[in-house]
């Protein structure tokens, strides 16, 4: 899913899309590749060596997910009531020396140690050497229909898939300002060191691993409170 309120698109080709491909949203980092004499493209799956061929533009499926970032200050209870439910699997906490937690169990024991978060349903339970520590959650949650309306707007596909791929055919956003919430939640995005992303899998951009460094993007605002979404400058058009 893009937010059209900060991508600004300088550039679009129309590429084939790779045979058994789930390129289901927009916003999501392309893989190029040979199939039958035909450069085709896929979502990205984090391999070596993988090339890079830009962001999906036409949606295939109506946006499923959506990402948020909540930043605070431990409380004194050591508890923290997160503002919508996330999704098994899909949340990290940062902390401020900028490593990243991302075991969560569900049980409702304070946690011995600042490696391990608990939470009951919502409500996040922290170990006592958090207590009154600047942290950061980022996670995935699934949006009402008018959440994501609110973002992307109307007409962009909710009910039907684009002319295109029923055809087979995907735009691709080669050059521009993309900002997507295809990215690896479980990453640190305010990580300073880091410049450009990598390729990661499903079709997300990260940080590290063994995808390809896709030089030619830029990490230009991280996710925050305000605005959840990963905005990049795709430099090469």
């Amino acid at each position: 899913m893009l937010n059209f309120v900060q991508t600004r698109l300088n550039s679009m080709r129309s590429t084939a899309i790779m045979p058994g491909s789930a390129i289901t949203e927009e916003g999501m980092c392309l893989a190029l590749t040979r199939h039958m004499g035909t450069t085709v493209c896929s979502e990205s799956k984090g391999t070596a060596k993988e090339t890079f061929g830009g962001f999906s533009l036409e949606t295939t499926l109506h946006p499923e997910i959506l990402p948020r970032i909540e930043a605070f200050t431990v409380s004194a209870e050591g508890t923290h009531e997160l503002g919508r439910p996330f999704i098994a699997g899909q949340i990290a906490l940062v902390l401020a020396d900028g490593s990243v937690v991302t075991a969560f169990e569900d049980k409702a024991d304070k946690p011995a140690d600042a490696t391990t978060v608990s939470h009951q349903g919502e409500q996040l339970i922290f170990a006592d050497a958090l207590i009154g520590t600047s942290v950061a959650v980022q996670y995935l949650y699934e949006p009402t229909i008018a959440e994501a309306r609110s973002i992307q707007g109307e007409g962009n596909g909710y009910t039907h898939m684009q002319p295109s791929v029923e055809v087979g055919n995907i735009s691709r956003i080669v050059g521009g300002i993309v900002s997507t919430n295809q990215f690896d939640i479980m990453a640190n995005w305010n990580d300073d060191s880091v410049i450009h992303p990598s390729m990661g899998a499903g079709g997300k951009l990260t940080v590290g691993g063994s995808g390809t460094l896709v030089t030619e993007v830029v990490i230009m605002e991280a996710p925050t409170g305000d605005n959840g979404f990963l905005t990049v400058e795709y430099t090469k058009g």
